[in-house]
């Protein structure tokens, strides 16, 4: 069991194991950096009647899959004060 003894209260005995760190893949790897990951997205149907869409998607580094299997963007895009004000007049 990989435990060790750590007290005795009458016929009890406590024992004690270090928890081991769980491998997480779904966490970005060091060498893998911020390029394009494939990704398993699955679409609802709807209603009862339609089957689930599963499709694979490339998704960017700054870009993220939504909970409804769209791809948006992490951050908003910045926009310039000076296009902005170009752009009114």
């Amino acid at each position: 069991m990989d435990a060790a003894p750590i007290q005795h209260i009458g016929k009890l005995l406590v024992v004690y194991r270090q928890k081991k760190e769980p491998v997480r893949p779904y966490e970005r790897d060091e060498k893998r950096g911020k390029g394009p990951r494939e990704m398993t997205v699955m679409k609802s149907g709807g209603n009862g009647s339609i089957r689930n869409r599963v499709s694979k998607v490339v998704v960017k580094g700054n870009e993220r899959v939504t909970h409804g299997g769209l791809v948006k963007r992490k951050d908003p895009r910045q926009t310039s004060a000076k296009k902005a004000a170009s752009n009114k007049g």
